[in-house]
């Protein structure tokens, strides 16, 4: 297909690097020389600089020809726009544009602006999404809930005398009898990523990824070495526009928080909640973060809009005492930067966006849950079909070792864990954990055959 990708920030950039290597034609466009070099050095890819508005320099990027015209730039009424532009003149097929502002998505008459793109998505709604599952779940780096929230994929750091550190899958069952989770992804301290055979093994410090029924959560975290027994003490620092629409009574159930900024005028919202203790002054206060209880803290977020403020703030209060950190990075090419330092969790909103626009384009039949590694690992859902070569399949035929697993099945409200000796029966959803090549695979074998053929 041809893809008109406008704006050549991280997320821009990022996009033009996972669909071109799809095959696709892509062609960049941004207002800055500068960008568009480092991008030339790196992608073979079609460049062209100039105002992402600009009908003249749109028609010079082949407008006229793009199947789908994608606008991440920094500014949302751009984005709008050049959405705008594409559906009304040039009758493009799909649009897609990144739209931060929450404004856009809480009445009818501010949706009605969005009418011409077929796919927002917001990088604040997104990190705020992010941080609610952090906070919902003491312990975890990420959590997704999927199939009505019945299913948990959550992220966590593995604890030094965890009951699960040092041990390799294949006697996890000694320890969980029941087979009440499954890991379905091991990242190393090296960074190496890896879909766990039965002879790896989870070290203390690894990033594990496991599913579980919502059921089983308290248990399958304290395998982990996390028990949830008094209130989590909570300090965040920056971000109050994130944390207004994210801190709830729900949410102050379990965690005592508190919030410092440099400016309170953002505040109002959070103000209404009782047990919220607001701190004004320099973030990078020593004096401060003592005073504000840095060594009783269980976790620090830091929230703010500049990643070397948001390390500092990590390697500070790690220093201080502070049990667990997470960072904001709100640039995608510092990425391996962030993963230099000792942060627990990295919330990485551009990754879920590119992932989520990609995903989308490809319009397949499985539903993404998440991806690790640029995409070439993921977790997704398929659904058997009554018709599709997938029914009566035994499960165990279809694991591949440390290529692809069925991680659950869902079926009739009961969730199957690690079900390798069940077979697929019409209306099932499988779980999937699987690398690329293999998950095209997996989609032949869901197919529906054409109707002359059932």
């Amino acid at each position: 297909m041809n893809i008109l990708i406008l704006g050549a920030g991280s997320t821009g950039v990022e996009l033009a690097r996972l669909l071109s290597v799809e095959n696709h034609n892509i062609v960049l466009v941004d207002k800055s020389d500068e960008k568009l070099k480092i991008v030339n050095n790196t992608l073979d890819i079609k460049t062209v600089i100039g105002h992402t508005t600009d009908i003249n320099i749109l028609q010079e990027a082949g407008i006229k020809n793009a199947d789908i015209l994608i606008s991440v730039t920094d500014v949302d009424e751009l984005n709008i726009t050049a959405c705008q532009i594409a559906k009304k003149i040039y009758k493009t097929k799909i649009t897609i544009a990144s739209v931060s502002n929450a404004t856009y998505y809480q009445s009818d008459i501010a949706k009605s602006i969005l009418n011409d793109i077929d796919f927002a998505i917001s990088k604040n709604i997104e990190t705020s999404k992010i941080i609610k599952r952090i906070l919902s779940i003491s312990g975890a780096r990420d959590v997704v809930s999927f199939l009505d929230g019945n299913i948990k994929a959550i992220g966590v750091t593995c604890n030094k005398n965890a009951p699960l550190a040092g041990v390799k899958i294949k006697f996890i069952s000694a320890i969980d009898k029941e087979n009440k989770l499954a890991i379905i992804y091991i990242k190393r301290k090296n960074f190496q990523g890896i879909i766990p055979g039965k002879s790896d093994e989870i070290l203390a410090g690894d990033e594990v990824y496991f599913i579980c029924d919502a059921n089983d959560i308290e248990y399958a975290m304290s395998l982990f070495g996390y028990v949830n027994d008094t209130k989590n003490n909570i300090l965040v620092i920056g971000g109050e526009e994130l944390c207004s629409d994210i801190i709830d009574d729900n949410i102050l159930q379990t965690a005592n928080i508190k919030f410092i900024e440099q400016n309170l005028h953002g505040t109002k919202h959070l103000n209404e909640l009782q047990n919220i203790e607001f701190i004004q002054g320099h973030m990078l206060d020593v004096d401060l973060l003592i005073n504000s209880g840095i060594r009783d803290t269980d976790l620090m977020l830091a929230l703010t809009n500049d990643d070397k403020t948001n390390i500092t703030l990590c390697q500070l209060s790690k220093k201080l005492g502070c049990k667990r950190t997470s960072a904001l990075l709100n640039d995608f090419s510092n990425l391996k930067l962030f993963q230099a330092f000792e942060i627990n969790s990295i919330l990485n909103a551009n990754n879920i966006i590119t992932s989520k626009i990609v995903h989308f384009i490809k319009s397949n039949d499985s539903e993404s849950i998440l991806s690790f590694d640029n995409d070439e690992i993921e977790l997704f859902l398929m659904e058997v079909d009554k018709n599709s070569h997938a029914v009566g399949i035994l499960i165990e035929d279809i694991i591949s070792e440390n290529e692809v697993y069925v991680a659950a099945i869902a079926r009739d409200n009961q969730v199957i864990i690690m079900p390798k000796l069940q077979v697929l029966r019409t209306g099932d959803n499988v779980v999937f954990i699987s690398n690329k090549n293999s998950k095209q695979k997996i989609t032949e074998l869901f197919k529906i055959p054409p109707r002359y053929l059932i």
